[in-house]
């Protein structure tokens, strides 16, 4: 049988994409090349084309020394099979510190973010992963106050009813005392005036 001559006018086949992997079939006549497959989609390109974002909740406001959780979200659909990996930064280490990294977890869509307060002032935390955009958030940290500190605006009124009320059981004790002093004393009658006693 004779062969069939190959026209030389046929267009190329186009080059695969990257990460694109191809494969060949055996058929009668010999290999053929079948199409390249599709690499796997990024992160960005999963859900529906829409590419996902990391975003916080709301701004939060702690006193030094003392920690308070962000809450950092991840939209779009849940995270990969092997979670996500997200770098944060503080924008003055002096006022408020963050971990270097947080992970969303397999599947997970929110992860916390503790934030220590170092001195007074705000700060900004920044979230950011390789093919999302990064994530900025308020944090407000106020001066603690010490132990030993009152607040007399809260507790004015209190101190001043506890003063008066010690006030006034020293004075009825000081009355008492007296009054029971004076009783002790034996009663004598009193010394009647004669002419006769000025003679």
């Amino acid at each position: 049988m004779p062969e069939t001559p190959v026209s030389s006018d046929a267009a190329p086949l186009a080059a695969p994409p990257p990460n694109a992997t191809t494969a060949t079939a055996e058929v009668s006549g010999g290999a053929q090349q079948l199409p390249p497959s599709q690499p796997e989609p990024t992160l960005a390109e999963k859900k529906n084309g829409d590419p996902p974002k990391i975003w916080f909740t709301t701004p939060i406001t702690i006193g030094t020394s003392s920690t308070g959780n962000l809450i950092l979200n991840f939209s779009g659909g849940q995270t990969p099979a092997d979670g996500v990996i997200v770098d944060l930064k503080s924008s003055d280490t002096s006022l408020a510190t963050v971990p270097a990294t947080a992970k969303f977890e397999p599947r997970k869509t929110t992860v916390n973010v503790p934030a220590t307060g170092v001195g007074p002032g705000s700060a900004v935390i920044t979230a950011s992963a390789p093919n999302l955009a990064s994530a900025d958030i308020k944090v407000t940290i106020t001066p603690s106050t010490p132990f030993y500190r009152l607040n007399l605006n809260q507790y004015g009124q209190d101190v001043e009813k506890v003063a008066l009320a010690m006030w006034w059981s020293l004075f009825i004790g000081l009355i008492l005392a007296g009054l029971g002093a004076w009783l002790k004393k034996p009663w004598r009658p009193p010394r009647m005036w004669s002419p006769m006693a000025c003679s």
